[in-house]
């Protein structure tokens, strides 16, 4: 899952502009034309989730991937996802495309929501689900600041184009003072802010809204929940729907005090 996630925002109409990449793992070549005719035996589209599964399914029961299911008996959710990256995905050779610390951080939560019984992702589910706000502080630090946090993200304003890779290559070697014309998302715009103002933040731009929502919620390593009647400018607001990957999750930095849907905020792309 955390391979698939970069992979392709667990997004089965995900298509590569340049490659023509397609699906969750981004099928290519070959294997994309195989996945093209399984979706005419079964009339439907090649983006449709359950011939993708279907195809998945076939690959692993096929001689030439089907070692790629040991992985199911791995207790290492890190072994698992690097072994899967460079066997299933053949990316051995293609180091600069691995990304691990990010798939390392949305197979750990993964795990922590499929594969044990974690009662903090659960309970994050089960409000993301429902389609309810969550609002989070930036830090418990007591000497946070929303002003510097705003100042920062106004900084930022017009910069960068959308694009869900954390970090994109393109933002540069210093995240401090990331590359102007480069790419990030709403939970990496959130987390240029907070990095610039100085606050303490997962390396690597390791965190998506899923993930950041079940520590505000839980562990408090970087955000803590506070509610509505407190939420002022600087502070962060968090929309899931299920476990927040891709598309059903949404940041942004509130730039007053909280007044539900009229409140204004700076964010990277989303609909506001």
């Amino acid at each position: 899952m955390g391979v698939l996630q970069l992979e392709s925002r667990l997004d089965p109409k995900s298509v590569n502009s340049s490659s023509g990449a397609t699906g969750l793992a981004q099928w290519l070549g070959g294997r994309k034309d195989k996945l093209e005719d399984l979706a005419h035996k079964e009339n439907k589209s090649a983006t449709n989730l359950g011939v993708q599964l279907d195809y998945l399914d076939q690959e692993l029961n096929s001689s030439y991937y089907a070692s790629n299911k040991q992985i199911f008996k791995y207790t290492d959710v890190h072994k698992a996802t690097k072994a899967w990256l460079m066997d299933y995905e053949g990316m051995s050779k293609n180091p600069e495309q691995w990304y691990l610390s990010q798939r390392y951080g949305y197979a750990d939560h993964w795990y922590s929501v499929l594969g044990a019984s974690d009662p903090v992702a659960g309970n994050t589910l089960d409000n993301a689900s429902s389609g309810n706000l969550t609002e989070l502080g930036c830090d418990s630090d007591p000497s946070y600041s929303g002003g510097s946090i705003v100042k920062n993200a106004e900084s930022m304003k017009g910069d960068f184009y959308y694009v869900q890779t954390h970090p994109s290559p393109d933002l540069g070697s210093d995240l401090k003072n990331p590359n102007k014309t480069g790419g990030t998302d709403c939970s990496g715009f959130v987390w240029l802010a907070l990095n610039k103002a100085g606050y303490k933040i997962p390396a690597n731009m390791g965190w998506f809204t899923g993930t950041m929502a079940s520590d505000a919620k839980g562990s408090h390593q970087y955000l803590k929940q506070i509610s509505e009647n407190d939420a002022k400018a600087g502070d962060i607001v968090i929309v899931n729907q299920g476990a927040g990957a891709g598309n059903n999750g949404h940041t942004a930095i509130l730039l007053d005090k909280w007044q539900g849907k009229a409140t204004k905020i700076i964010e990277q792309g989303g609909t506001g």
